[in-house]
């Protein structure tokens, strides 16, 4: 990075570098996708294990749920929404 700079500099520019999505979605529709992603994840997990305890949830509550957590997520944008 120093290089660059240095060669920017040299050159009498300015070093601009951007995170550039390669399926040409936008940034905010990948943090949406993202939190959608973990989001069903979570719902899903927790419904497994209420589904063994005979306790089972309807698809349409746990559409319902994965929606409110990803909006949840994308508003609060906790640090680990990109951790596998």
């Amino acid at each position: 990075m120093q290089t660059l700079k240095k060669a920017a500099a040299a050159l009498g520019c300015e070093l601009v570098y951007a995170l550039v999505p390669r399926n040409g979605k936008t940034l905010e529709e990948m943090v949406k996708y993202r939190a959608q992603q973990v989001a069903e994840r979570m719902v899903n997990n927790v419904a497994g294990t209420m589904a063994l305890e005979d306790q089972a949830v309807s698809g349409r509550f746990k559409k319902r749920e994965i929606d409110r957590l990803a909006a949840e997520l994308v508003r609060t944008l906790p640090k680990d929404l990109w951790d596998e």
